[in-house]
């Protein structure tokens, strides 16, 4: 049995990068598995289809694509793939199209089952865990001195323009600030690709951002893309937010971030982020569990 993980290509650079993650953890566990875009879904002949677990990234972005919905229907099994809170629109929206979904998959740090509120659709959530190149590249990963205090990367809002300035005023004025007016609408990053991302943060001790809202989830994708450029991932919580979220280095407050950046040892903040990580299950082991509970023919 195939499964093939459909994401929207030129869309959402967040999306994108889930997209990418899912399927190198699923190549470990599943033989026959591709990753294809929503142009590329709807020309897989119909007999292939009817025997074909379809796995869409982000749902209300592919049923943009023509063609997308109809095939997805006539696939075999169909399963949701989202990563973010499960109170968001993008959420809610993708659970409302005109497929009945076999199962959905939560990517992240935090499960949301109780936000969850389509009981006809299974839920399963599979934590964000290091890839086989991350577990490696990790360990070996040096924690040397770099030039760039701090990182503050995405959506230019009040919050983001607070926390710069502060940082610029207590922890050290060179940092890295890129807040263009163009806004993602998205918490967890999503305003450049990952490997963009890495690449900014490959000089940066700490990348900082705000988290805002009632829900109870992390930017799991920020603190992976921190983490594997050798940054330490900072948060910061503007409201309850974090309640029931054990990550390290959430700070209450800009103030409280921007103490411990003044005080603190850059080396044991990485090496407990990077503890944290790797004593989580693999991302492929999460993902077999996932798969075994939705489509078991699949490993």
């Amino acid at each position: 049995m195939a499964l093939l993980i459909v994401y929207r290509a030129g869309g959402d650079a967040f999306y994108s990068d889930v997209a990418e993650r899912l399927y190198s953890g699923t190549r470990d566990v599943v033989k026959d598995v591709r990753l294809v875009t929503t142009d590329a879904l709807p020309r897989v002949p119909a007999d292939i289809l009817r025997g074909t677990t379809v796995a869409l990234v982000n749902p209300r972005a592919c049923a943009g694509s023509p063609g997308v919905l109809a095939a997805t229907g006539a696939s075999m099994r169909k399963i949701a793939v989202l990563a973010e809170p499960a109170e968001s629109e993008g959420y809610g929206a993708a659970l409302a199209l005109p497929l009945t979904f076999d199962a959905l998959i939560d990517l992240g740090f935090v499960p949301q089952a109780a936000g969850h509120s389509r009981s006809d659709v299974p839920y399963h959530f599979v934590f964000n865990g290091a890839t086989a190149r991350e577990t490696i590249a990790l360990a070996e990963q040096s924690v040397e001195p770099r030039r760039i205090p701090w990182a503050v990367i995405g959506d230019y809002t009040l919050d983001e323009a607070v926390l710069t300035s502060e940082l610029i005023r207590t922890v050290d004025p060179g940092g890295l600030v890129l807040l263009p007016p163009t806004r993602t609408g998205r918490e967890d990053g999503g305003l450049v690709r990952v490997g963009v991302l890495r690449e900014l943060l490959s000089s940066a001790r700490y990348y900082v951002w705000c988290s805002r809202g009632p829900r109870r989830y992390y930017e799991h994708m920020r603190f992976v893309g921190a983490l594997t450029a050798g940054a330490v991932p900072c948060r910061v919580e503007l409201t309850a937010r974090g309640e029931g979220v054990d990550v390290p280095w959430a700070f209450p407050s800009v103030d409280a971030l921007c103490a411990s950046l003044v005080e603190a040892e850059r080396a044991s903040m990485y090496r407990a982020a990077r503890d944290y990580f790797l004593s989580k299950s693999s991302l492929a082991r999460n993902l077999r569990t996932a798969y075994e509970s939705i489509a078991p023919e699949l490993v």
